[in-house]
């Protein structure tokens, strides 16, 4: 079953409180689009080192991506999820049906950042709802994009590329509502 059909996303749905919350992320996301523009500026300049790609001396890790997502999807997004609602707020500072209407809008606004894709081997890459999350926990608690990397099997320069991408989806998408 689709992650999106699983939950109503529709707005009507939603609390003040849930307006809220969209809007301090929303906040955060305009520091940190800033944050990165002024970084590729200065990257245009020649003054920073771009993260990413293959680099001699960087070591290869393994992850398994699919396992991470089959775990993300038991924990927190299956109908009969281990984590209770209450739990789901704590852990992402929203309920399900906003992180999953912030999903939705953020996949359909951004396909070629935020669906699956095949790397080079032709394993399938992380799942959209890896990339949001480790973005929006970096937004919500001000994780490292390291951090990201054990329980979501997020690298850091990925997790970094997924929260500047959905920054800029969230300015796209909410910017006139908020």
């Amino acid at each position: 079953m689709s992650t999106s059909n699983q939950f109503n996303t529709s707005s009507s749905s939603f609390s003040s409180d849930d307006d809220g919350r969209v809007k301090l992320i929303y906040r955060g996301a305009t520091i940190a689009s800033i944050i990165h523009e002024t970084q590729r500026q200065g990257r245009a300049l020649g003054k920073t080192h771009s993260l990413g790609g293959s680099r001699k001396g960087r070591m290869f890790i393994l992850r398994d991506r699919r396992l991470a997502h089959e775990n993300l999807m038991k924990d927190y997004f299956n109908e009969d999820c281990t984590y209770s609602d209450e739990m789901f707020s704590l852990r992402f500072r929203m309920n399900r049906l906003l992180f999953m209407h912030i999903h939705d809008a953020v996949l359909e606004h951004d396909p070629m950042n935020f669906r699956q894709r095949r790397d080079t081997a032709k394993k399938l890459g992380l799942s959209s709802l890896q990339k949001v999350t480790a973005a929006i926990r970096m937004l919500a608690y001000g994780m490292t994009a390291d951090q990201c990397d054990e329980y979501l099997k997020v690298a850091e320069s990925t997790a970094i590329e997924a929260m500047k991408d959905l920054c800029s989806a969230i300015i796209d998408i909410f910017g006139e509502q908020y």
